[in-house]
């Protein structure tokens, strides 16, 4: 199928491509991509049959599964000012000061929201705020 779409797609490229064969190029190619997305379902569910076959409840193939993304997932160094540090307390420091310097307010940043402006609220009036909402429950 997929030499014939080839070949298709150079007769279209070379401008002798009929309409009846450029019908049955669209059709093929709806045709390839309902094919591929059966072999992405089967895929998944062979995945999920061989979690149901290996387990996943406090077995050993569930908790080494964790333990390989914890490993994965965990930093245990970066690179601060061009030196590599591995201290964790450093590290989480310089984590920890950098998002806050990416997510800190602009000065004179004004929110705008479809065209409707939205007012920036005091430092005092946010710390009397702040525990009114961290009282609510959602």
């Amino acid at each position: 199928m997929i030499d014939e779409i080839s070949e298709l797609d150079q007769c279209d490229d070379e401008g002798t491509l009929q309409d009846d064969k450029r019908v049955k190029r669209v059709e093929m190619l709806s045709q390839l991509r309902t094919l591929n997305e059966r072999e992405v379902t089967m895929t998944k569910q062979k995945a999920g049959v061989e979690w149901l076959n290996n387990g996943d409840t406090n077995s050993r193939f569930f908790h080494s599964s964790l333990r390989w993304r914890r490993a994965k997932n965990d930093i245990v160094g970066l690179r601060i000012n061009g030196v590599w540090c591995e201290e964790p307390c450093r590290v989480k420091c310089h984590i920890k000061s950098y998002f806050e310097r990416r997510f800190e307010a602009l000065p004179g940043l004004k929110l705008n929201l479809d065209g409707v402006s939205f007012k920036n609220i005091t430092g005092l009036i946010m710390r009397c705020c702040v525990p009114l909402f961290l009282s609510q429950r959602f």
